[in-house]
């Protein structure tokens, strides 16, 4: 995967970059908010949001695919654990 680059959710997603999610090391309550908020903004922007794992999600603006083997390569991954 190339191009990975950490930025604020809502200005990369709202930039039109696909932006994947990890909420591995957040408690409970600051997960649902986070996903509520990013539903939010995907909805207002009219994209799309997966779930690749339990606590990873993908955000995807409305223009882009994102191919299954990106999602496995993805939810393999441990470079996006930004924390």
């Amino acid at each position: 995967m190339t191009g990975v680059q950490t930025c604020a959710l809502p200005i990369c997603f709202r930039d039109g970059s696909t932006v994947l999610m990890n909420l591995t090391d957040m408690g409970d309550d600051e997960r649902k908010r986070l996903v509520d908020f990013a539903s939010g903004l995907v909805f207002g922007h009219h994209g799309t949001i997966e779930r690749v794992t339990s606590k990873v999600f993908l955000l995807s603006p409305a223009n882009i695919t994102v191919s299954s083997e990106v999602k496995t390569a993805a939810a393999e991954a441990s470079f996006f654990n930004q924390s």
